[in-house]
Protein backbone atom coordinates (compact mmCIF):
# COMPACT_ATOMS: atom_id res chain seq x y z
CA UNK A 1 0.00 0.00 0.00
CA UNK A 2 1.18 3.49 -0.85
CA UNK A 3 -0.51 6.35 1.01
CA UNK A 4 -0.39 9.81 -0.54
CA UNK A 5 -1.46 12.12 2.28
CA UNK A 6 0.28 15.41 1.53
CA UNK A 7 1.80 17.38 -1.31
CA UNK A 8 5.31 16.18 -0.50
CA UNK A 9 4.40 12.50 -0.87
CA UNK A 10 2.51 13.36 -4.08
CA UNK A 11 5.55 15.12 -5.57
CA UNK A 12 7.92 12.38 -4.42
CA UNK A 13 5.88 9.72 -6.23
CA UNK A 14 5.32 11.61 -9.49
CA UNK A 15 5.99 8.52 -11.66
CA UNK A 16 3.29 6.51 -9.87
CA UNK A 17 0.95 9.50 -9.97
CA UNK A 18 1.38 9.61 -13.74
CA UNK A 19 0.50 5.92 -13.98
CA UNK A 20 -2.58 6.49 -11.85
CA UNK A 21 -3.67 9.49 -13.93
CA UNK A 22 -3.80 7.36 -17.09
CA UNK A 23 -6.10 4.70 -15.63
CA UNK A 24 -8.06 7.41 -13.80
CA UNK A 25 -8.90 9.29 -16.99
CA UNK A 26 -9.83 6.05 -18.74
CA UNK A 27 -12.08 5.00 -15.86
CA UNK A 28 -13.98 8.30 -15.88
CA UNK A 29 -14.44 9.36 -19.50
CA UNK A 30 -17.25 11.80 -18.64
CA UNK A 31 -15.37 14.96 -17.71
CA UNK A 32 -18.30 16.18 -15.62
CA UNK A 33 -17.67 13.23 -13.29
CA UNK A 34 -13.86 13.47 -13.32
CA UNK A 35 -12.07 15.98 -11.12
CA UNK A 36 -8.77 17.42 -12.24
CA UNK A 37 -5.82 16.00 -10.33
CA UNK A 38 -4.66 19.56 -9.69
CA UNK A 39 -7.81 20.15 -7.63
CA UNK A 40 -7.23 16.94 -5.69
CA UNK A 41 -3.60 17.99 -5.12
CA UNK A 42 -4.73 21.24 -3.51
CA UNK A 43 -6.67 19.30 -0.83
CA UNK A 44 -3.71 17.12 0.20
CA UNK A 45 -3.51 19.07 3.43
CA UNK A 46 -4.81 18.06 6.86
CA UNK A 47 -5.90 21.69 7.39
CA UNK A 48 -8.12 21.64 4.29
CA UNK A 49 -11.89 21.11 4.56
CA UNK A 50 -12.29 18.49 3.32
CA UNK A 51 -8.81 17.05 3.20
CA UNK A 52 -7.90 14.37 0.69
CA UNK A 53 -5.70 11.31 0.60
CA UNK A 54 -4.94 8.74 -2.08
CA UNK A 55 -4.25 5.04 -1.61
CA UNK A 56 -2.46 3.06 -4.30
CA UNK A 57 -2.02 -0.67 -4.68
CA UNK A 58 1.49 -0.93 -6.11
CA UNK A 59 3.22 -4.14 -7.21
CA UNK A 60 6.70 -4.08 -8.80
CA UNK A 61 6.45 -0.30 -9.16
CA UNK A 62 3.21 -0.60 -11.14
CA UNK A 63 -0.04 0.94 -9.96
CA UNK A 64 -2.72 -1.75 -9.91
CA UNK A 65 -5.43 0.64 -8.72
CA UNK A 66 -6.19 3.43 -6.33
CA UNK A 67 -8.67 5.30 -4.18
CA UNK A 68 -9.23 9.02 -3.81
CA UNK A 69 -10.92 9.86 -0.52
CA UNK A 70 -12.13 13.13 1.01
CA UNK A 71 -12.46 13.31 4.79
CA UNK A 72 -15.05 15.52 6.48
CA UNK A 73 -14.06 15.67 10.13
CA UNK A 74 -17.12 17.63 11.31
CA UNK A 75 -19.63 15.11 9.99
CA UNK A 76 -17.23 12.19 10.59
CA UNK A 77 -17.82 10.92 7.07
CA UNK A 78 -15.28 9.76 4.50
CA UNK A 79 -16.28 10.39 0.89
CA UNK A 80 -14.83 7.83 -1.50
CA UNK A 81 -14.83 10.02 -4.57
CA UNK A 82 -12.96 7.71 -6.96
CA UNK A 83 -12.04 4.06 -7.09
CA UNK A 84 -9.91 3.03 -10.04
CA UNK A 85 -8.36 -0.24 -11.16
CA UNK A 86 -6.15 -0.98 -14.12
CA UNK A 87 -8.51 -2.20 -16.88
CA UNK A 88 -6.33 -5.30 -17.35
CA UNK A 89 -6.82 -6.23 -13.69
CA UNK A 90 -10.53 -5.70 -13.21
CA UNK A 91 -12.41 -8.38 -11.28
CA UNK A 92 -9.12 -9.73 -9.91
CA UNK A 93 -9.52 -8.51 -6.34
CA UNK A 94 -7.80 -5.14 -6.57
CA UNK A 95 -10.88 -3.16 -5.52
CA UNK A 96 -11.54 -5.56 -2.65
CA UNK A 97 -7.99 -5.16 -1.39
CA UNK A 98 -8.22 -1.36 -1.57
CA UNK A 99 -11.59 -1.18 0.17
CA UNK A 100 -11.40 -4.01 2.67
CA UNK A 101 -7.73 -4.00 3.64
CA UNK A 102 -6.07 -0.66 2.90
CA UNK A 103 -8.86 1.86 3.49
CA UNK A 104 -9.77 0.71 7.06
CA UNK A 105 -6.10 1.01 8.10
CA UNK A 106 -5.90 4.59 6.85
CA UNK A 107 -9.21 5.56 8.47
CA UNK A 108 -8.04 4.09 11.76
CA UNK A 109 -4.96 6.31 11.51
CA UNK A 110 -7.11 9.38 10.78
CA UNK A 111 -9.52 8.63 13.62
CA UNK A 112 -6.60 8.57 16.07
CA UNK A 113 -5.02 11.68 14.59
CA UNK A 114 -8.19 13.79 14.84
CA UNK A 115 -9.88 12.03 17.77
CA UNK A 116 -12.97 11.29 15.67
CA UNK A 117 -14.93 8.19 14.72
CA UNK A 118 -15.46 7.73 10.99
CA UNK A 119 -17.90 4.84 10.63
CA UNK A 120 -19.44 5.74 7.27
CA UNK A 121 -17.73 5.79 3.88
CA UNK A 122 -20.12 7.22 1.30
CA UNK A 123 -19.68 7.03 -2.46
CA UNK A 124 -21.58 7.47 -5.71
CA UNK A 125 -22.16 5.07 -8.56
CA UNK A 126 -23.83 5.59 -11.91
CA UNK A 127 -27.49 4.75 -12.38
CA UNK A 128 -27.37 2.45 -15.44
CA UNK A 129 -30.72 3.71 -16.73
CA UNK A 130 -29.49 7.32 -16.81
CA UNK A 131 -25.86 6.85 -17.87
CA UNK A 132 -24.72 7.14 -21.48
CA UNK A 133 -20.95 7.64 -21.08
CA UNK A 134 -19.10 5.08 -18.98
CA UNK A 135 -15.92 3.02 -19.20
CA UNK A 136 -17.41 0.02 -17.44
CA UNK A 137 -20.74 -1.79 -17.43
CA UNK A 138 -22.69 0.18 -14.82
CA UNK A 139 -24.81 -2.84 -13.88
CA UNK A 140 -21.72 -4.96 -13.33
CA UNK A 141 -20.18 -2.19 -11.22
CA UNK A 142 -23.26 -2.19 -9.00
CA UNK A 143 -23.00 -5.94 -8.64
CA UNK A 144 -19.37 -5.62 -7.55
CA UNK A 145 -20.33 -3.05 -4.92
CA UNK A 146 -23.13 -5.36 -3.79
CA UNK A 147 -20.66 -8.18 -3.25
CA UNK A 148 -18.41 -5.84 -1.29
CA UNK A 149 -21.25 -4.99 1.12
CA UNK A 150 -22.36 -1.58 -0.11
CA UNK A 151 -25.66 -0.21 1.17
CA UNK A 152 -27.97 2.16 -0.65
CA UNK A 153 -28.89 5.49 0.93
CA UNK A 154 -32.46 5.92 -0.41
CA UNK A 155 -32.48 9.63 -1.16
CA UNK A 156 -32.51 11.88 -4.20
CA UNK A 157 -28.86 12.69 -4.87
CA UNK A 158 -27.53 15.50 -7.08
CA UNK A 159 -23.82 16.25 -7.28
CA UNK A 160 -22.89 19.92 -7.81
CA UNK A 161 -20.46 20.79 -10.61
CA UNK A 162 -16.87 19.82 -10.00
CA UNK A 163 -14.26 22.57 -10.10
CA UNK A 164 -13.93 23.90 -13.64
CA UNK A 165 -17.09 22.11 -14.79
CA UNK A 166 -20.51 23.54 -15.56
CA UNK A 167 -22.80 20.52 -15.33
CA UNK A 168 -24.46 19.08 -12.25
CA UNK A 169 -24.65 15.30 -12.16
CA UNK A 170 -28.02 13.70 -11.46
CA UNK A 171 -27.45 10.15 -12.74
CA UNK A 172 -25.93 8.87 -9.50
CA UNK A 173 -26.97 6.61 -6.65
CA UNK A 174 -25.54 7.30 -3.20
CA UNK A 175 -24.12 4.35 -1.26
CA UNK A 176 -22.33 3.78 2.02
CA UNK A 177 -19.98 1.24 3.51
CA UNK A 178 -20.87 0.87 7.19
CA UNK A 179 -21.40 -1.80 9.80
CA UNK A 180 -24.77 -0.28 10.70
CA UNK A 181 -28.18 -0.51 9.05
CA UNK A 182 -28.75 3.22 9.35
CA UNK A 183 -26.86 6.47 8.97
CA UNK A 184 -27.21 9.47 11.25
CA UNK A 185 -29.33 11.87 9.21
CA UNK A 186 -27.83 14.96 10.82
CA UNK A 187 -24.32 13.86 9.94
CA UNK A 188 -25.48 13.15 6.39
CA UNK A 189 -27.08 16.59 6.10
CA UNK A 190 -23.91 18.24 7.43
CA UNK A 191 -21.81 16.25 4.95
CA UNK A 192 -23.96 17.33 1.98
CA UNK A 193 -23.72 20.95 3.07
CA UNK A 194 -19.94 20.69 3.33
CA UNK A 195 -19.78 18.95 -0.04
CA UNK A 196 -21.75 21.72 -1.72
CA UNK A 197 -19.74 24.44 0.01
CA UNK A 198 -16.45 22.80 -0.91
CA UNK A 199 -17.52 22.70 -4.56
CA UNK A 200 -18.26 26.41 -4.58
CA UNK A 201 -21.97 26.50 -3.69
CA UNK A 202 -21.46 28.83 -0.72
CA UNK A 203 -25.15 29.72 -0.47
CA UNK A 204 -26.09 26.06 -0.54
CA UNK A 205 -28.96 26.40 1.92
CA UNK A 206 -30.93 28.25 -0.76
CA UNK A 207 -29.81 25.97 -3.61
CA UNK A 208 -32.76 24.11 -5.15
CA UNK A 209 -30.91 20.82 -5.54
CA UNK A 210 -29.60 20.96 -1.98
CA UNK A 211 -33.09 21.65 -0.70
CA UNK A 212 -34.43 18.70 -2.72
CA UNK A 213 -31.88 16.39 -1.14
CA UNK A 214 -32.53 17.59 2.40
CA UNK A 215 -36.26 17.17 1.91
CA UNK A 216 -35.59 13.67 0.60
CA UNK A 217 -33.56 12.85 3.72
CA UNK A 218 -36.24 14.21 6.01
CA UNK A 219 -38.91 12.13 4.28
CA UNK A 220 -36.84 8.98 4.77
CA UNK A 221 -35.89 9.69 8.37
CA UNK A 222 -37.31 8.23 11.55
CA UNK A 223 -36.08 10.38 14.45
CA UNK A 224 -32.33 10.76 13.72
CA UNK A 225 -31.85 7.50 11.85
CA UNK A 226 -32.02 7.21 8.08
CA UNK A 227 -32.42 3.53 7.32
CA UNK A 228 -30.25 2.16 4.57
CA UNK A 229 -30.67 -1.01 2.59
CA UNK A 230 -28.22 -3.82 2.12
CA UNK A 231 -28.96 -5.24 -1.30
CA UNK A 232 -28.19 -8.90 -0.93
CA UNK A 233 -30.25 -11.59 -2.63
CA UNK A 234 -33.78 -10.21 -2.77
CA UNK A 235 -35.50 -7.39 -4.58
CA UNK A 236 -35.55 -5.29 -1.46
CA UNK A 237 -34.91 -2.02 -3.21
CA UNK A 238 -36.03 -0.77 -6.55
CA UNK A 239 -32.75 -0.78 -8.47
CA UNK A 240 -32.19 -4.49 -7.83
CA UNK A 241 -34.00 -5.12 -11.11
CA UNK A 242 -31.20 -3.35 -12.95
CA UNK A 243 -28.90 -6.35 -12.66
CA UNK A 244 -31.19 -9.28 -11.89
CA UNK A 245 -33.16 -9.04 -15.14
Amino acid sequence: MLLIEDKQSYDTNCELIQQFSLIYEEAFPDENEREELSSIYNRLDANSTPFTFLIFDVIDNNVQGGLVVDVYTESEIAHLIYIVTDPKLRQQGVAKKLLKSYLPKVLEKINKQFSISIENVVFESNNPELTQIDSFDAKLRLDIFRKLGAKHIPITYIQPPLEGRSERVDNLFLFVYTQHNYIDSQKLIKFIGQLYYGLGIHNYESDEDYITMIESIELSTQTWELWILLFTNGRNWDIMSLWTT
